[in-house]
């Protein structure tokens, strides 16, 4: 297995927390959760956190992914050199993070000081995921494919076959389908190519984490292996 195939399979269901009320302990017990029920993955998120709660969630977060093999990557936006950051995996980023006057330079450094570290970055168009992996991101989430309430009048939705046409013009990038993403149409998601799909919503708001990310991870997992077997994309 290839490098890309491996990293692609990290990322087969990508849970980005928000943990609004919870606190970093009721936040770990879903995660725990989440990674029983299939999440292959987890970024940190808790944009409202105060820098000790982050240093917390991370320390218990850390726990939760590290005996079961599951990366934990943070939101760059919470980037700190004061963070307990030999407990990240990696890290997510976005625009703000990655032009001039954000961290690049440091995040660069970082990764390039540990190659076993991963970069993330949010795409919203197949221009960025071009430019960005010739500058060295291997993997990207696409979004918003669906309508979701944090893009609502920002952003209009993709839909799944976006992936699709990002795909051709990026194929050796890892892609991650994002926004909106349900049991219902992740399996669209994987069809149009996606290698994964990346939720928040689904799984931290629902009353049994487990079971969401179970149901969540078996139709990824099959909807793989119908694409794998040639079955006709879904527009």
């Amino acid at each position: 297995m290839n490098a890309q195939n491996v990293l692609a399979e990290r990322f087969r269901l990508y849970l980005i927390t928000d943990g609004k009320a919870c606190s970093p302990e009721e936040l770990a017990c879903k995660v725990e959760k989440a990674i029983r029920g299939g999440v292959t993955a987890i970024q940190i998120r808790e944009k409202h956190f105060s820098f000790s709660l982050v240093v917390r969630t991370i320390e218990l977060l850390a726990d939760a992914c590290r005996p079961r093999g599951v990366p934990l990557l943070l939101n760059a936006t919470l980037w700190s050199e004061k963070l307990p950051l030999d407990l990240i995996d990696g890290l997510h980023i976005q625009l703000s993070t990655w032009q001039e006057g954000g961290v690049k330079s440091d995040l660069l450094e970082w990764v390039k000081a540990d190659s076993r570290k991963i970069l993330v970055y949010s795409a919203h168009s197949k221009e960025e995921v071009v430019r960005l992996y010739e500058e060295g991101i291997p993997a990207f989430t696409i979004s918003p494919l669906y309508p979701t309430p944090s893009k609502e009048g920002i952003l209009e939705p993709l839909g799944p076959a976006y992936v699709n046409v990002t795909r051709r013009a990026c194929p050796h990038a890892v892609l991650i389908g994002l926004g909106g993403i349900s049991l219902e149409n992740a399996h669209d998601v994987i069809l149009n190519g996606a290698d994964g799909v990346a939720v928040m919503r689904a799984i931290m708001d629902a009353k049994d984490p487990e079971a969401i990310a179970y149901s969540l991870r078996t139709i990824v997992d099959a909807a793989a292996r119908m694409r794998a077997a040639g079955v006709p994309k879904v527009q």
